[in-house]
């Protein structure tokens, strides 16, 4: 009985310190607070289609890198009603660095400059992906953006 009542004040004590997923799937999304290059919100505008995909990157990353070849080598079809917005944490003022690693990119850049939204989504490593419903503005998919190809685009969509 001892040992029950130590292993309870244990798991009480143990509790808070876990934390919860901040991102589940058919849940709302978490608050984004991302800028464009002149250090002003980043607003979604009309040309945002049905589905948003963002994608966590770091210019210094290689598999990073490597996504956005990826990306553009993705069926276009699939990608009709889907925006893509690259999301990174580096300061916007090396801006030429960031632009020079994603040469041929033509995807928005975004700058979490306090990294409340890699918190907010619970980023942990990149290149990782949010898809969620512009509508409703909850998650559809998210995870390694290695696994998003043409295979999971078409069983989500």
């Amino acid at each position: 009985m001892k040992r029950l009542l130590v292993i309870a004040a244990l798991l009480t004590l143990l509790l808070p310190a876990t934390k919860a997923q901040s991102l589940r799937l058919g849940e709302r999304i978490p608050e984004l607070q991302i800028f464009s290059e002149g250090g002003e919100q980043y607003v979604m505008g009309e040309h945002v289609k049905e589905y948003v995909y963002m994608i966590f990157v770091h210019s210094e990353s290689t598999p990073c890198l490597s996504l956005i070849e990826r990306l553009n080598n993705v069926d276009r079809e699939l990608f009709e009603n889907i925006t893509v917005i690259l999301i990174t944490p580096e300061d916007p003022n090396n801006n030429a660095t960031i632009h020079e690693r994603f040469t041929n990119n033509m995807y928005p850049i975004t700058y979490d400059l306090e990294y409340r939204t890699l918190k907010n989504f619970g980023v942990s490593f990149v290149p990782f992906g949010v898809l969620y419903n512009t509508k409703r503005k909850r998650t559809v998919w998210f995870g390694s953006t290695l696994l998003f190809d043409d295979t999971a685009i078409e069983k989500i969509l």
